[in-house]
């Protein structure tokens, strides 16, 4: 596996849970290097290195970011540095990782062939898309391996689509369900909060333009706070875009009871816990892992039209309490009032189902199994209990 960093997000996340959730009689991991940007979040190393006992390889010099951002304060920790095997350059990280490997996957950078130009790289290559809005990914020439093209969405195709007419494989993302299970209950959250009785609205992600941050807050100025609050888990992560919006950066700077700021967590299980309704109204994703975790949870989304949302309420049915690509904060109010109905409430139910039978960990872990055991061994037929876990 070859990703940019492993902080806290959708895409690195992703990467912690194929990777713990794989069946080792399906698909062994043989390493994860780091190409050199981004932060570094010791829970997901531990998760990796511990937990699955893959090793992790970086450059001496992945700490540095570029000359335009600061290191993240978990790019510099100390306590990074145990769940980290060095080496010279990226190319031996890679080579290190990809020890007895038979393909490299990877996301998230954009100038391949500095990476894979070493001489015991695997020669097959898995591009992975997590995003719809990204500039266009770099296909490397055949001379330096087959490549093959995923992504996570239809959507998510958009960054391939120079490409011509090359064929893109969509595996869907899934959700670690032990990550869901809360620590603290339900009381305490709301306690926590100071919520009282009041409808609680979540927002959990970063701060940053394409994720509208400031809709919860919209919706709000049309909802009494007597009966309704929103809380914010998230931040400005290093690298994107910090969001422009003004609701947001007057109400964290004038702090009122009813809508609460709060530092990214990796127990989001707690935040689920306490919340009544899940925002994710993004102007654009590609298939948004709290959408998952909202659906697991039983919690009411509301979506804009975005990412893989389109395509999953073709498939299934209404999943989510839709609003418009730029919905305005009367239809934000309705949608958080309409979530919280007995209509909402049907919704969530048929969410909840269609997520516990297509969107685990284990059912993309094995999705992804399929798929490299496809690429990596056309030749061989597989027996059915060589797949299923029979």
């Amino acid at each position: 596996m070859l990703t940019p960093n492993l902080s806290i997000g959708g895409a690195e996340r992703w990467v912690a849970t194929l990777i713990r959730h794989s069946n080792p009689r399906e698909l062994q991991w043989t390493g994860v290097a780091l190409s050199g940007w981004g932060g570094i979040e010791p829970a997901l190393c531990h998760e990796i290195v511990d937990v699955a006992g893959v090793p992790i390889f970086a450059e001496k010099l992945i700490d540095k970011t570029s000359k335009k951002q600061k290191p993240t304060p978990a790019a510099v920790s100390p306590d990074c540095e145990r769940w980290l095997t060095r080496t010279a350059n990226i190319v031996e990280a890679v080579e290190r990782a990809s020890v007895g490997a038979d393909v490299l996957v990877a996301w998230g950078d954009y100038k391949y062939r500095r990476f894979i130009k070493g001489p015991d790289t695997p020669n097959k290559f898995v591009l992975v898309s997590h995003s719809s809005h990204h500039k266009t990914h770099e296909i490397p020439p055949v001379d330096y391996c087959e490549t093959f093209l995923t992504a996570v969405s239809d959507r998510a195709k958009k960054p391939y689509l120079y490409n011509g007419n090359a064929p893109v494989e969509v595996i869907y993302n899934g959700v670690d369900l032990d990550r869901l299970v809360p620590r603290k209950s339900r009381q305490a959250m709301r306690v926590e909060w100071n919520a009282g009785s009041r409808y609680v609205i979540g927002y959990v992600g970063r701060h940053t333009l394409e994720k509208n941050p400031g809709a919860a807050i919209s919706a709000m100025e049309y909802l009494d706070d007597k009966h309704w609050m929103a809380v914010y888990y998230g931040n400005y992560p290093t690298g994107h875009r910090p969001a422009k919006d003004s609701l947001l950066t007057h109400y964290k700077e004038n702090p009122v009871p009813h809508i609460q700021f709060y530092e990214p967590i990796m127990e989001v299980g707690d935040i689920y816990a306490g919340i009544d309704v899940l925002m994710l109204a993004s102007h654009s994703e590609a298939f948004a892992l709290t959408l998952l975790e909202g659906w697991l949870t039983e919690t009411p989304v509301i979506a804009t039209p975005v990412g893989s949302v389109p395509e999953l309420q073709e498939r299934f049915g209404e999943l989510v309490i839709e609003v418009p690509m730029k919905p305005t904060a009367t239809q934000l109010a309705d949608a958080c009032t309409k979530a919280v109905s007995p209509a909402g409430a049907a919704i969530v139910a048929r969410a909840h189902e269609v997520a516990m039978e297509h969107f685990t960990a284990e059912k993309m872990a094995s999705n992804w199994a399929r798929y490299l055991s496809k690429i990596t061994r056309p030749d061989k037929r597989v027996r059915l209990t060589e797949v299923l876990d029979l």
